[in-house]
């Protein structure tokens, strides 16, 4: 571990230390018996169990705590801990039928689908659907089949329910409309559709995130796929290297806020001990994400002990943003006061520009910050636009409030970065 961090890690309450310990699908001798040593202590099962299902690793938790002392587990916290498990498990199970399902239809219209996070994820890092737990189905398709595949899905019984402005309109408008968001909008990546009946719930993405989160087109993820067996069916998904600087990019996207992503990535490091790093670096330099590749790493090096290549470790030793990053996400990550959905705008909006590493990506960011639903203005706050009868004006009125809101001087600090 980074000595700098070794702090943080130790300073922890107990609980959330024990739960670290617990949040891995191996345990060698060592991590036994610190859980041991651990569980001597006095325990507040009701903050433990609550971080552990809030993060989701109520399964890894209960998994590790049988393996190695069963007799120190309360009956009523064990009882508690299998039942949600079992839930877990016939809800992983479910939603893999439904995934396996809407694959095959998928595969009927000739549409490639690369289904990720969720049963894929849990069966090719995990190997085993019970250890990790997921509630909806994320499935990227190419931008020309994003049409064909929601008709798909609407067609047996999916019905589309974001974004909203489109969920709304006159179903003969649509087509249109999605069309328009696909080659246009800055912030739309995915199409959300329920199933009324089954309860389950697909994102169709034809992006991995924002335009304004990460610009680059999804090409890559296209160029390198593995089959990965679920169950007796076999479906293809990103390869590790690319799984890997995804999996970076969506938690930084999140601020790291669930320990379910860093043992994601905890995983899929112990399970593909070889990765071509190399590779991994390249193209995280090419695609503009080689702060939050690399925050990921430090966070899952420091938290889970994930092993680094000593060129990464290096890159993080000489990257100060970094390790800033990874102590704020540390100093967060178990404040329970501090993981609401409610943070405040202006908080994330520094996280943000702090893990782009290109200026104008940081530019394309603060722009969509300032005009588009990240908008920090007070929710319910009612403001007499006195510049909406101007419509040159009136483009402005969104920066001249954040400005008002905030003052500029802070933005000009968030902004230059470096």
């Amino acid at each position: 571990m980074l000595t700098h961090f070794e702090s943080l890690v130790t300073n922890l309450r107990p609980e959330a230390q024990l739960l670290l310990d617990c949040a891995r699908t191996r345990l060698d001798a060592s991590r036994a018996n610190r859980i041991v040593r651990r569980l001597q202590a006095d325990i507040d099962w009701s903050y433990l169990l609550g971080m552990a299902y809030r993060h989701n690793l109520g399964p890894l938790l209960y998994r590790s705590l049988e393996a190695v002392a069963p007799s120190t587990l309360p009956e009523a916290i064990r009882a508690e801990l299998k039942a949600q498990m079992q839930v877990d498990i016939q809800g992983n199970l479910f939603l893999t039928k439904e995934l396996l399902h809407v694959l095959a239809l998928f595969n009927r219209r000739n549409l490639l689908a690369l289904p990720y996070k969720g049963p894929v994820l849990a069966a090719s890092v995990y190997h085993e659907l019970a250890l990790r737990p997921f509630s909806d189905l994320d499935i990227l398709v190419h931008e020309r089949d994003i049409l064909p595949a929601m008709n798909v899905l609407i067609s047996c019984g999916y019905e589309l329910i974001r974004p909203l402005r489109v969920a709304q309109a006159e179903k003969e408008t649509q087509p249109r409309r999605v069309r328009q968001l696909v080659e246009k909008s800055p912030w739309a990546y995915q199409l959300v559709l329920a199933h009324p009946d089954r309860q389950v719930v697909v994102e169709l993405h034809w992006r991995i995130a924002p335009k304004y989160i990460f610009p680059n087109d999804s090409d890559p993820l296209w160029q390198d796929i593995i089959p990965v067996s679920l169950g007796r069916a076999t479906v293809l998904s990103f390869a590790p290297e690319n799984l890997l600087w995804f999996l970076c990019v969506h938690g930084a996207k999140h601020q790291w806020k669930r320990l379910s992503w860093l043992c994601d990535l905890a995983e899929l490091m112990r399970v593909y001990p070889h990765l071509n790093w190399d590779q991994i670096v390249a193209q995280a330099t090419k695609l503009g994400i080689e702060r939050r590749l690399y925050l990921g790493l430090l966070l899952a090096h420091c938290l889970l002990a994930s092993p680094l290549p000593q060129a990464i470790e290096q890159k993080i030793q000489t990257t100060p943003r970094v390790k800033a990053l990874a102590q704020q996400v540390i100093e967060k990550i178990f404040d329970e006061t501090g993981h609401t959905e409610g943070e405040p705008h202006l908080e994330r909006l520094a996280f943000q520009l702090r893990a782009i590493d290109r200026v104008i990506d940081r530019g394309r960011y603060l722009w969509r910050f300032a005009y588009g639903s990240d908008s920090p203005m007070p929710a319910g706050q009612a403001v007499v636009n006195p510049l909406s009868s101007l419509p040159v004006l009136s483009y402005l009125h969104r920066p001249l409030r954040l400005v008002k809101t905030y003052s500029l001087s802070p933005l000009r600090r968030l902004f230059k970065v470096g």
